[in-house]
């Protein structure tokens, strides 16, 4: 039967594997224009992501799917919404 890990474990592996990286937004993601649907915020957040190349894991399809609408694709991950308090 397999070793289960525990959540500290899990955390700490999966801590080695990421790099944080300073906001550098893309150009293309900077150069649309901000609405209420196009949030600075996001477009900082998903425009470094597009500028290393890499997708972005996110509960935010509305602003994904505002993207698209401007005929932009972005590479994304999508997850469940949950709260990010409490148990």
């Amino acid at each position: 039967m397999p070793k289960l890990l525990s959540p500290t474990i899990c955390s700490d592996k999966l801590e080695y594997h990421l790099r944080v990286v300073p906001d550098t937004p893309s150009e293309r993601m900077m150069g649309l224009p901000t609405t209420r649907k196009l949030a600075l915020k996001n477009k900082v957040v998903f425009g470094t992501g597009d500028h290393w190349h890499a997708p972005t894991l996110t509960a935010n399809m509305a602003f994904v799917r505002a993207v698209s609408q401007t005929g932009m694709s972005l590479s994304t991950i999508e997850h469940r919404p949950r709260a990010l308090t409490g148990d």
